[in-house]
């Protein structure tokens, strides 16, 4: 698997993959991610959060656009804070994992 750039290509919407950015340390974080282009990925309106944005021609609530850490278990998803410039698909699982 090689890393993909950002100014290059994203992800589909709502893929899990595994993002590299430099945050305000200056240090290199990779994290297990998602993208979310505008009006793409619904938000519930219970998230009073930054992270949702209205769009009145559907009457619906969606993630506001950008990055978002992810974990398997959890529903919470928060938007990454420093620019992520690379991303690559998740490794597949081992082949003794069925």
């Amino acid at each position: 698997m090689e890393w993909r750039e950002t100014q290059i290509e994203f992800p589909k919407p709502e893929v899990a993959v595994i993002a590299f950015g430099l945050n305000r340390y200056n240090k290199g974080r990779r994290i297990r991610a998602f993208y979310a282009p505008r009006w793409t990925v619904e938000g519930s309106i219970e998230d009073e959060c930054e992270a949702s944005e209205y769009n009145e021609e559907d009457d619906n609530y969606y993630l506001r656009e950008g990055w978002y850490e992810t974990n398997e278990h959890e529903d919470v998803h928060w938007m990454v804070d420093f620019p992520v410039t690379h991303w690559m698909p998740l490794p597949a699982p081992p082949n003794s994992i069925t």
